[in-house]
């Protein structure tokens, strides 16, 4: 009974301090309330929010065949066998030659095309190389194929926003930029030319073309915007 008496009195207090505030008083708490709950929904926002890239191999048996045998460069030719290609360099392609496409076709389309036979280890090799450099980017990444990743850019431009303002990149309250934020388009522009540049240095010409949106699909679809040897950032 005590108990109870005590908490009717601690209620009437409550709510004798509620009905005395004023009009004013009513306005800055709204405000209060406001601005907290804009900061919470950015925090929120911003731990959900992802920068991916997927990185896309630009015909990419062919090219490593290329730099096998640099006689071919220049030369319409596809890799597969006269029952399917399974890619043809962009000289080829030029002639309408697909990937895909039966090879006694594509002859018919480019009566000089040249078909040589896969070497998957040559390919699985060329993978590697590549998925090193990626690794420096995502330790995480995940190749979809041999010629496809997916990478999470997160870390990295976490990582590049706290060297830009000086903070650990664990601190509690560094956050995502907005996807119109000029360091965010900047940044991600940079570490898709990045990828690119190293990627044709480090393996000897290989070209790439890079995606970069807030979802992983909408990455792949903007990374073949720009092929061959090209970029494309998005907002999803």
């Amino acid at each position: 009974l005590k108990r109870a008496e005590a908490h009717e009195r601690r209620l009437a207090r409550a709510l004798g301090r509620i009905n005395a505030l004023e009009e004013a008083d009513w306005r800055r708490i709204r405000a209060e309330v406001d601005i907290a709950a804009q900061h919470l929904e950015q925090i929120r926002e911003s731990s959900s929010r992802r920068i991916y890239a997927v990185v896309d191999m630009d015909a990419f048996f062919a090219m490593v065949e290329e730099r096998a045998d640099p006689t071919l460069k220049g030369v319409p030719f596809a890799v597969g066998g006269k029952a399917m290609l399974a890619t043809a360099n962009y000289a080829a392609r030029r002639y309408g030659v697909r990937s895909a496409m039966p090879g006694f076709i594509a002859l018919k389309l480019c009566p000089s095309l040249k078909i040589v036979q896969p070497d998957f280890r040559k390919y699985t090799q060329a993978s590697r190389e590549v998925k090193a450099i990626i690794k420096e980017f995502d330790p995480c990444c995940t190749m979809y194929s041999l010629d496809e990743a997916y990478i999470d850019l997160t870390p990295y431009i976490m990582r590049r926003l706290a060297d830009k303002l000086g903070v650990d990149a664990s601190a509690p309250s560094l956050s995502l930029p907005p996807p119109e934020s000029p360091f965010l388009v900047e940044v991600a522009e940079e570490c898709a030319r990045e990828i690119r540049e190293r990627i044709t240095r480090s393996t000897g010409g290989l070209t790439v073309s890079v995606g970069v949106a807030d979802t992983r699909y909408v990455a792949k679809m903007v990374a073949d915007i720009n092929k061959p040897n090209g970029e494309w950032r998005t907002t999803s």
